[in-house]
């Protein structure tokens, strides 16, 4: 009986079913990526503020964009928020601004051609 070779087997149209290597045959623990992939702490969701901590959060960016640590520390304490709670709302608003402003003015840009 003759033996085919690989090469000349999938040149005739013929092909070895391949089997995949897992890594249990390989006797290999899985990458970090992996573990920390399957095992990763669930997130909390996005939460909604409540009035007050939004009047008190809008109060502040009304004085300033940009707000001190102290600051952040005292609005945290004042609404019930964590600090970085606080942080990321108000990067969350400085991004809000900064695409109204380049959306207003991509209108008034098109308007005026």
């Amino acid at each position: 009986m003759r033996r085919r070779s690989f090469f000349s087997a999938s040149a005739q149209g013929y092909h070895r079913p391949c089997r995949l290597v897992n890594a249990a045959d390989l006797k290999m623990p899985p990458p970090d990526w992996v573990f920390r992939q399957h095992h990763a702490v669930k997130s909390v969701g996005h939460r909604r503020y409540t009035r007050e901590q939004t009047q008190a959060l809008q109060q502040m960016l009304n004085q300033s964009l940009y707000v001190t640590q102290e600051q952040m520390e005292t609005l945290a304490e004042t609404t019930g928020l964590s600090r970085q709670q606080v942080k990321i709302w108000f990067q969350n608003q400085r991004l809000k601004l900064r695409k109204a402003v380049a959306k207003s003015a991509k209108g008034k840009k098109s308007q005026s051609i």
